[in-house]
């Protein structure tokens, strides 16, 4: 029976936000427990189900995943990176290490985290066969190269591939395994950064990059082919997009496939434009206002937590209260949410009463600043805990001020499905503009969204990069540069 090492460090980091990621952070799970958590690992959940399909022994070790935030402190990641490799050591021989990485890690001091982890995997297990699956939005270097058999990226954005993916990685390795056919791995740098809401894979000019991908699969001895289209708020040099083959020992393809491949999405980068509506803050909330479908939302795009925010911006909220136009619609508009652990505990016991509070900026102290706000407090929830969202233990509190109401929450929290709104909010279903910090809307907002707008606001994940302060990121790339001639 064939015996495979599986697990995974999922983490994708914001370089401009203020904080670092620690253990705090993390869940963290070792061993077997893994089974328990599936629903949060869904690439690894991919990787052991088909792999148990394939009567393989799986050999769980360490699985850590958190929501993207700071650069991982350096001594946090160096004792999960070598408690990783403790555990593959004393599992003893192993035909195979599987694993499932973001590709976008930025650690404190090291920088490029996913290349530091393979390299020091590499260097224990020279000849073991290692494959990963990784995001969409990865940023693949040279040195994950170096040190890996195999990647295979997700193929949809918003994801929800996570989990084929992981089967898909697991192919690989049975493919390798049971014809004694080594992977071979061609990789194209192409240098842009592109923000995943410019690059939906349902619409132009992804929908027609995820067509060239599967058309170079269906090649003879091509196994796999990826996209990947890096994470602009990652200040590390090797921050770009890029291309990677998988073939079955034909080098020389793997490389060829992977430049034709860089080539026809360098030549659509003028067309990676936002599939929604996108303005400045206050135009944005003007039109949401003046139109007619409702619910609108509005997504505060330069404090999408996903995208490694503090979430605790307060522009968005000083834009609202100072447009003389919010007043018109007949209920107030919902901004969510706030990410503020003080002003949460100050609320606490004190549903229907009225406090003055001082909100947000307390970590986003660069690109905003706390707000005072008189609030009547409509509504408590202690302890909210909705595992298929991966929340647990969250505190919300809803506020109502005079022109606006807020959510607040005692940690950072991803707005990605309309539950969390609708169990704190009993008016959810009346509004006509919610704010959510978030970038693209996900699928189960869609649902219920009769229009939706990003504001392009100032803050660690500002939409527009030229206002973002790059001191690392290596250049030409697009868009801060534009004009420059690139050849694969």
């Amino acid at each position: 029976m064939k015996r495979i090492a599986v697990g995974a460090f999922v983490y994708e980091s914001n370089s401009f936000t203020p904080l670092k990621a620690s253990e705090g952070n993390f869940r963290v799970v070792r061993g077997e427990q893994i089974y328990h958590h599936l629903d949060i690992f869904k690439s690894t959940k991919g990787i052991i189900f088909k792999l148990t399909e394939y009567i393989y022994e799986i050999m769980p070790t360490v699985f850590a995943v958190a929501l993207p935030f700071g650069e991982v402190e350096k001594e946090f990641y160096q004792k999960i990176r070598n408690e990783l490799l403790d555990r593959i050591a004393s599992l003893g021989d192993l035909d195979a290490i599987a694993l499932a990485l973001h590709g976008s890690m930025a650690v404190e001091d090291i920088g490029d985290g996913e290349g530091d982890l393979l390299s020091h995997i590499r260097s224990r297990f020279p000849k073991t066969l290692i494959v990963s699956a990784l995001d969409l939005h990865a940023i693949v270097t040279d040195k994950m190269v170096e040190n890996a058999n195999a990647f295979v990226g997700y193929k949809t954005a918003p994801h929800v591939d996570r989990e084929e993916t992981g089967e898909r990685a697991a192919q690989l390795i049975r493919f390798s395994l049971e014809n004694n056919k080594d992977l071979t791995m061609g990789y194209q740098r192409i240098p842009m950064m592109i923000f995943g809401e410019l690059a939906v894979t349902d619409v132009e000019p992804m929908k027609t990059m995820i067509k060239h991908l599967n058309q170079a699969e269906s090649s003879d001895d091509v196994l796999s082919a990826s996209f990947f289209t890096g994470f602009p708020p990652v200040d590390i040099p090797e921050n770009c997009a890029s291309s990677v083959v998988i073939t079955a020992g034909d080098i020389e393809k793997a490389l060829e496939m992977s430049k034709s491949l860089a080539s026809k999405f360098w030549e659509r980068r003028d067309e990676f434009t936002f599939n929604t509506e996108a303005y400045p803050v206050v135009e944005a909330i003007t039109r949401a206002i003046q139109g007619k479908d409702f619910p609108t939302f509005v997504s505060d795009m330069g404090d999408n937590p996903t995208a490694g925010t503090p979430e605790d911006n307060t522009n968005i909220i000083q834009a609202l209260i100072e447009h003389d136009q919010v007043t018109k619609l007949e209920h107030k508009p919902l901004v969510a949410v706030i990410a503020d652990p003080i002003a949460c505990e100050k609320c606490r016991g004190k549903q229907g009463k009225d406090i003055l509070l001082t909100l947000g900026g307390k970590i986003d102290s660069i690109y905003s600043k706390p707000i005072e706000l008189n609030c009547r407090i409509k509504k408590i929830i202690h302890n909210y805990t909705e595992k298929e969202l991966g929340i647990e233990g969250l505190d919300l509190v809803l506020v109502s001020t005079r022109s606006i109401d807020i959510i607040i929450t005692s940690k950072r929290v991803g707005v990605t499905d309309p539950k969390l709104l609708k169990d704190i909010d009993d008016e959810f279903n009346q509004r006509e503009l919610i704010v959510v910090k978030s970038g693209y809307l996900f699928d189960a907002f869609k649902e219920v969204a009769a229009r939706s707008i990003i504001a392009l606001t100032t803050g660690c994940a500002d939409p527009v990069l030229s206002r973002l302060p790059y001191k690392n990121v290596r250049r030409p790339v697009f868009p801060l540069d534009r004009d420059f001639q690139y050849r694969s």
